[in-house]
């Protein structure tokens, strides 16, 4: 087996779990999400001469992933965008706030987000990616994935305290 072969499939095994994640969140349906996973290790395969060495190899089949994604919602692929997470299954209704209206709350807090900052958040929380990868999964200077960040962190605070006076 000759050694790119070996690279690619070794960043399947440390990596197609999460991209699949990611590309799951991203489109909302499983299968098509699950074709865009192929098309990005196909994409990534065909294009392996072509990565430069900036970043790493997981933050650039990221950076794959996400055009892709964005191709098939220009493209009226998308099926709706689903928040950092999936939605809790149903629960009794009960009388007290808990941890679950939080988590509720967060989430729906962050589905509010523009688009780009809540991209690099996910990024971020859901992906465990560091500023590095976010930054060159996302074609963006470090100090960009940031300030992204902190804008986040501060309108997730802004907007939870505006419910919360409320």
């Amino acid at each position: 087996m000759n050694e790119e072969r070996l690279q690619i499939e070794t960043l399947w095994h440390t990596c197609a779990v999460r991209v699949r994640r990611f590309l799951r969140r991203s489109m909302g349906d499983h299968e098509t999400a699950d074709d865009l996973l192929g098309q990005t290790f196909l994409e990534a395969a065909r294009s392996w001469h072509r990565f430069t060495g900036r970043g790493n190899r997981e933050a650039w089949l990221f950076g794959i992933a996400r055009n892709l994604s964005r191709r098939a919602h220009r493209s009226g692929r998308l099926r709706r965008i689903e928040p950092l997470t999936h939605e809790p299954p149903a629960r009794p209704e009960t009388t007290s706030e808990g941890p679950s209206d939080e988590l509720d709350r967060m989430r729906a807090s962050i589905a509010r987000l523009p688009d780009k900052l809540r991209e690099t958040l996910t990024f971020r929380l859901a992906d465990g990616m560091s500023y590095d990868e976010i930054a060159a999964a996302l074609g963006i200077p470090v100090g960009t994935v940031r300030s992204r960040l902190h804008d986040a962190v501060r309108r997730l605070r802004e907007q939870l305290t505006d419910e919360e006076q409320e």
